[in-house]
């Protein structure tokens, strides 16, 4: 289903944040693109210090290089006394440096608390603040489109924590180890076995997960389960890899994590990407999945590129 948000100011662009984010920001910078080879979105963490800054600015501006970005809408959201203090100096090294490469800044705001003020470059000033209240067409798009996002970014990362018990956690660590132990030994197909249980939506029985885990560890498996993504599954796939990783304690959600990241990328959901990227690099920084995933979602390649790749 398609849902259209007609944005004519600045401040419609704080009903498109939480959905395109998936929950609602908090001392944050959210910038989103027009124009260009391709449009995304972008949050990083609100700066403090002015080294910070131009780390800030850059992680920011060469995406939009790369993709030749024509105008940008920049939204801030911290505490209120933070105005001046932190928002207003990193808002002016980000635009010197946006203007720098071109880019233009059509609009600036900062939300806090309910209420948001705009940024007014004929005057240099901030205005006055007024209540944020989600307009019709944003809540219609997100029953359409079956969003809810969450209160913050703890709240998503909390999606990913195995909830199982503590003796839950070591039978099923056991079962995984049991299973990557005799792997090499089973003579079935393990490609379809994966591809079987993803297609039936859901991994029912520690027995079933254990083995899914054990065999994510077999790169070639792993390879095809995010190789086979569509635009039409991704999000049912993000879903199912989301139950999994619940339910994995421990280093066992290593391979589950970095395929979610892929998985979450590939849905447009970016800020679940990360998180589960942070998740898999926990267990091992070097799992080359995550390693390519944090790549693509620093350099803001659209999911569009693997959709319309070539074989």
């Amino acid at each position: 289903m398609t849902s259209t948000l007609t944005i004519r100011t600045a401040k419609d662009a704080l009903d498109l944040v939480p959905i395109v984010l998936g929950f609602d920001p908090a001392d944050s910078i959210v910038m989103l693109t027009f124009g260009g080879t391709d449009i995304f979105h972008a949050r990083v963490d609100l700066p403090s210090t002015a080294d910070d800054r131009i780390d800030m600015a850059r992680a920011l501006v060469d995406p939009c290089v790369r993709h030749k970005v024509q105008h940008v809408i920049l939204a801030f959201y911290s505490e209120p006394n933070d105005l001046l203090t932190r928002v207003d100096p990193a808002f002016r090294v980000l635009r010197k440096k946006l203007q720098r490469e071109g880019v233009k800044v059509i609009g600036v705001l900062h939300q806090t608390r309910g209420v948001a003020c705009e940024y007014d470059p004929f005057t240099d000033e901030w205005g006055e603040y007024t209540e944020v209240t989600a307009s019709e067409a944003a809540t219609r798009a997100r029953v359409e489109l079956g969003i809810a996002p969450l209160p913050s970014k703890d709240a998503l990362r909390e999606t990913l924590i195995c909830s199982l018990s503590e003796e839950e956690c070591e039978a099923f660590t056991t079962k995984v180890a049991q299973w990557r132990e005799h792997l090499d030994t089973v003579d079935v197909d393990h490609t379809q076995f994966v591809m079987d249980v993803i297609e039936r939506g859901n991994a029912d029985g520690p027995e079933t997960r254990a083995r899914l885990v054990a065999c994510m560890g077999i790169p070639a498996v792993r390879d095809v389960t995010w190789a086979s993504l569509t635009r039409e599954n991704a999000l049912a796939r993000v879903q199912f890899w989301t139950s999994v990783i619940q339910q994995c304690p421990g280093d066992t959600a290593e391979n589950v994590a970095a395929v979610l990241a892929f998985t979450a990328w590939a849905a447009g959901n970016g800020a679940l990407a990360w998180l589960a990227v942070d998740g898999a690099r926990a267990w091992n920084p070097e799992n080359s999945l995550a390693r390519m995933v944090a790549q693509m979602l620093e350099q803001a390649i659209a999911p569009s590129t693997f959709y319309d790749r070539e074989f």
